[in-house]
């Protein structure tokens, strides 16, 4: 807890700024260089969030999940936060390679292109409205699942998108996370990405 409010003025860090303190080395570099430079994060991540560092860890979930489905990474844990901070500390020496970055740049792009970007990663209701706040379990999955694949992303996703996250929601309303319900999301995301 004194950790957590370390020339903070007593405001408590945020789990990204943590991960930055405990496991800080080139990967927390080359992490915080790209998602500063990252124009299309900034598109989606407003000032506020973006002095968060919440842009940072919007790029380490993508990235974590694209390592996990690569099947290069695996933790013990469930949940999101602890899965991210095994990977920092276990890759703390590494960089994250230049042609992932390319691709999640594009690959964002695209879909901020194809979406606007108030319903980007919403849920979808069954009459086909998005609502509610940007959900990463379905943001990571995809964008991974984009670089993975390398697909095309064109103006259908946005109907297959709709069309398979109202069918399977259930699918990324859960914050724990198996194997199993990963692959099952990985799948979503090929339909949704036609690969």
């Amino acid at each position: 807890m004194i950790f957590e409010r370390i020339n903070t003025d007593s405001e408590l860090l945020n789990a990204m700024q943590i991960r930055k303190a405990l496991a800080y080395g080139g990967f927390i570099s080359s992490l915080y260089e790209n998602a500063n430079k990252s124009e299309p994060l900034r598109v989606i991540f407003g000032k506020q969030h973006i002095n968060k560092d919440r842009h940072v860890e919007f790029l380490l979930g993508v990235y974590v999940t694209y390592k996990i489905l690569q099947g290069k990474f695996q933790s013990d844990s469930r949940y999101q936060k602890y899965i991210l901070n095994d990977f920092c500390e276990e890759n703390k020496d590494d960089i994250i390679e230049s042609d992932f970055i390319e691709l999640f740049n594009k690959n964002l792009e695209l879909l901020e292109q194809n979406f606007d970007t108030r319903s980007i990663f919403k849920k979808v209701d069954d009459q086909g409205n998005f609502h509610g706040n940007r959900n990463n379990n379905i943001a990571e999955v995809l964008l991974a699942t984009s670089i993975l694949e390398k697909s095309q992303i064109n103006s259908s996703v946005v109907e297959k998108y709709k069309k398979y996250i109202s069918e399977n929601i259930e699918k990324f309303a859960v914050n724990k996370v198996t194997g199993d319900l990963l692959r099952e999301r990985h799948t979503i995301c090929r339909s949704i990405l036609e690969v």
